[in-house]
Formats: structure tokens, C-alpha cells, sequence
């Protein structure tokens, strides 16, 4: 019988390993680069953005008052026109002289850094209460309500403290209110204009007048001195500080002491 003849032929196994190895052998050899530095922190910025870079947001005008404030100073709130914080310090001393009323320049709140701030304390110190009011502007119901809650609610007699573009307004609104109850207005670089002029010639009441040396109005001050004078006022006392900086930095104690006793002069000690 005859058997179906196929063409076989046997390739060892380890023939074809050999193959296989010498084929792999020919390729180009590709062996992975150990990543950049550039592209590890690319890599990092996807996955780990960075935070966007913030600048940091000022304090509010109130958020700076708040944080000047010490544990002697009452916030009471007046509701008009709008509602406006009325700082006020009660006497620290065994003497009672009354209360001053403090009205900075506009734009500074009551327990504003420098001269305001030092008066505050001082003040206290030697007799007074003190009620300080923060404007935005030239606001004359705000002034116009101070005077009408401390005459009513804190005892007297008071003075006045008015600082730069406030003094005008100080004393305008002054003149509609019972001006028995104060003694003395005290204007601390007042700022120069006509409508001043006119209300101190008016002004029944003491004025004191301090003006830095530096300060641009000055000069101005110094004619209007003269233009009271011969008016025949007798209740208006003017001192240059000399010397001083435009307003008063650095000069707190010198201007506070002056202040203090000239009223001791009038009021008795």
C-alpha cells in the first residue's frame, strides 16, 4: 500500500529563538528619555494650577475705625441723615470740665491717626469728655446733629475743635444752635475762604486759632487776624506754631498742650 508522501521539513525551536534574536537585534535601538525639568513643571501647572496672584483688599473707612478703637471709647450711632458712628470718651480724671466736641477735616473719622487721635486721649485725661464725629464730606446735618445729642445727653459746658475744611462748617452750624451752652471754638488750620471770615466776625463766642507755620494758609490766617483786630473782636486769639509740619505731624503733644492751657487760663484749673 502505498502512503500519502508530504514534504515536511523540522526547524528547531532554538534555531527560531535565534531567528527572532537577531532580527530584534537589527531594529533601531529606542530606549525612553528621563523627562525634562521644563516638562515636569508643565506637567505639575495642569494638575496643580497655581493660585491666581491677589492684592490685598484695603480696609473700609468704618473697618480702620474699628480696628484704631480702645476699650474707653463708646460707638453710639446716630440714625440721621444716614447712620453715622459719634465716638465718645468719657472723662478719665476726678475733675469735670465739661465736653469737647472734635470735628476733624473731611474725609477722616473720629479716631483718625495724628492729632485727632491724641486729643481724644488727652484731653480725657485732663477733665473732658470728648464726642468725635467722622465726615466723608462737608456734611452739615451730621455736624448739626453731633451738637444736638451731646447738648442734650452729655454735660456741659463744650467747646468746639474743628479741624481744616471742617472749621466753616463747625461754626455755621453753631450759629443755629443755643450758643449759650458753648465757650470756646477752636479751629485748627482752618481752611481759608470768606464765608470763614464773615461767621468768626459774627461768632459771639471765643476762638482760638492755631495755624502751623508750614501750613499754605498761614499767610491767610495771619490777614484775617488782622481783619478781626480791626473789627474790634476781642474774642478771637490766633498762634502760629512755629515750625510745626503742615499739619501738625509729629507736633501732637505741643498743639494738645497749648490747647489745654489756654482753656485752663479761661476755665480755671
Amino acid at each position: 500500500m502505498k502512503g500519502h508522501c508530504s514534504s515536511y521539513t523540522h526547524v528547531s525551536p532554538y534555531k527560531t529563538a535565534s531567528r527572532l534574536a537577531h532580527r530584534q537585534a537589527r531594529l533601531p535601538l529606542r530606549t525612553a528619555r528621563p523627562p525634562t525639568f521644563w516638562a515636569i513643571l508643565i506637567l505639575l501647572s495642569i494638575s496643580h494650577p497655581l493660585p491666581a496672584e491677589t492684592t490685598p483688599k484695603a480696609p473700609t473707612p468704618y473697618e480702620a475705625l474699628v480696628h484704631s478703637l480702645t476699650s474707653e471709647t463708646t460707638v453710639h450711632w446716630i440714625e440721621k441723615p444716614l447712620p453715622f458712628p459719634l465716638l465718645i470718651r468719657q472723662n478719665q480724671s476726678t475733675k469735670k470740665r465739661g465736653t469737647a466736641i472734635i470735628i476733624p477735616t473731611s474725609g477722616h473719622h473720629g479716631n483718625w491717626p495724628g492729632l485727632i487721635r491724641h486729643l481724644r486721649a488727652e484731653l480725657a485725661k485732663t477733665g473732658w469728655n470728648t464726642a468725635s464725629v467722622s465726615l466723608s464730606t462737608e456734611d452739615p446735618e451730621r455736624i448739626a446733629n453731633t451738637y444736638r445729642y451731646v447738648f442734650q445727653n452729655l454735660e456741659g459746658p463744650y467747646i468746639i475743635i474743628a479741624e481744616g475744611d471742617s472749621a466753616s462748617t463747625a461754626l455755621d452750624q453753631l450759629e443755629q444752635q443755643d450758643l449759650t451752652k458753648t465757650t470756646t471754638t477752636v479751629l485748627i488750620n482752618a481752611k481759608h475762604s470768606e464765608t470763614l471770615n464773615q461767621l468768626m466776625l459774627k461768632h459771639k463766642q471765643f476762638i482760638i486759632e492755631l495755624v502751623s507755620a508750614d501750613n499754605p494758609g498761614a499767610n491767610a490766617a495771619l490777614l484775617r487776624s488782622t481783619h478781626m483786630s480791626q473789627n474790634r473782636s476781642n474774642n478771637h486769639f490766633m498762634k502760629i506754631v512755629p515750625g510745626a509740619h503742615p499739619n501738625f505731624e509729629h507736633e501732637e503733644e505741643r498743639v494738645s498742650k497749648t490747647i489745654r492751657g489756654i482753656l485752663t487760663r479761661m476755665m480755671g484749673p
